[in-house]
């Protein structure tokens, strides 16, 4: 096994095929609280964290700043990423509540804090930890053995830690106690591993490699964000930010920065787009050419092709937006479930997942 130093990660695949997933969103990661661990886990962690963060994930965590929970959110921190904290009341002096991270929920005891976490994540990750990180990953798995959830899960066995439980669960599997262990989860030694098995190897490197770092968006001035965007742009015009935003985080699971009346930086499947109120724009020549019959966004689709259809469905049918397609599988002309949601401004949102193997 690696010591955590090599660059080329040692997997071991327990899970088989499965159909090809959408990009992740929102990662969860279980860890230790303790301060007395070795500091090359606070390292791996950190490291774990930063990797999260510069593929465009979300980290959901406890809640704490000590130990590898520390570690992970603060190296997601530190590369620009957004951390999400769950900590219990009881617990906000013991693992000293992270008061940095941008969305902290205190809740009432452990069973909401697990319940919430598990929630808000689309997989999990279960670095080095002690009684608390193996009783969360053994629910989660006993949860996806039993067929409640198909969320990946993957055990981070750094400098060997989980060593002893993974021979413990082939222990119980050869003698017939577990049912469907392949389906369970995946072991890898290293964080690059984990991006690998989570399926976000291609987007972490990009972002490494790429010839700008990930700005603050939360802080970030207009003189300065104009220059570093790249490609296509994408502003919208809306009667209502707040409105519009609202649509955004509760049905696509978008990020929403410096928002005000007037104006809001949107982050959806890693494309940054602005949202502009219609007094704003009172001398661009665009305004007077919208049309409020029929609605001003008529004829567009706004593609995202990391956003899974059917949960961006599910949500926006309970807010009581309008649905023009549900989830429709399209393989036989474009390999694609994908569904139709328009918002109020009449813009027509297309979350969409691939159903074929991509080679």
């Amino acid at each position: 096994m690696s010591d955590g130093s090599n660059n080329e990660p040692h997997i071991v695949k327990l899970r088989s095929s499965r159909p090809p997933r959408p990009k992740l969103n929102r990662v969860l990661v279980y860890g230790s609280a303790s301060t007395q661990i070795d500091p090359r886990f606070i390292e791996l962690g950190e490291q774990t964290g930063a990797l999260l963060a510069k593929a465009g994930c979300k980290v959901v965590y406890g809640g704490g700043n000590l130990g590898m929970m520390g570690a992970v959110a603060n190296g997601a921190l530190n590369a620009g990423g957004h951390v999400t904290g769950v900590i219990p009341g009881f617990l906000k002096e013991a693992e000293i509540m992270h008061i940095g991270v941008q969305d902290l929920r205190v809740v009432d005891d452990m069973h909401e804090r697990k319940r919430l976490m598990f929630d808000l994540s689309d997989a999990i990750v279960a670095l080095p930890g002690g009684y608390g990180t193996v009783e969360e990953f053994f629910e989660v798995a006993t949860w996806k053995q039993i067929g409640r959830h198909d969320k990946p899960i993957v055990v981070a066995n750094f400098l060997d830690y989980w060593q002893p439980m993974i021979d413990f669960v082939e222990h119980m599997n050869e003698h017939k106690f577990l049912h469907h262990r392949a389906d369970t989860f995946d072991v890898t030694d290293t964080p690059e591993g984990i991006m690998k098995l989570l399926g976000l190897t291609a987007y972490w490197q990009d972002a490494t490699v790429g010839p700008m770092s990930e700005p603050n968006w939360n802080s970030i001035s207009g003189d300065q964000m104009g220059p570093r965007l790249r490609g296509l742009g994408l502003n919208l015009l809306v009667r209502d930010v707040e409105r519009a935003a609202h649509f955004l985080t509760q049905v696509m699971d978008a990020e929403i920065f410096q928002p005000t009346k007037d104006f809001a930086i949107v982050k959806v499947s890693g494309t940054i787009l602005q949202l502009h109120a219609d007094a704003t724009y009172h001398s661009n020549p665009l305004l007077g050419l919208l049309p409020e019959t029929p609605p001003r966004g008529a004829g567009i689709e706004l593609r995202l092709y990391d956003v899974d259809p059917e949960v961006a469905h599910q949500r926006a049918v309970e807010l009581g937006y309008e649905i023009l397609q549900p989830p429709t599988d399209k393989s036989a002309t474009h390999g694609l479930l994908e569904a139709y949601i328009l918002d109020d401004d009449g813009y027509c949102w297309v979350p969409s997942r691939p159903l074929v193997e991509v080679i």
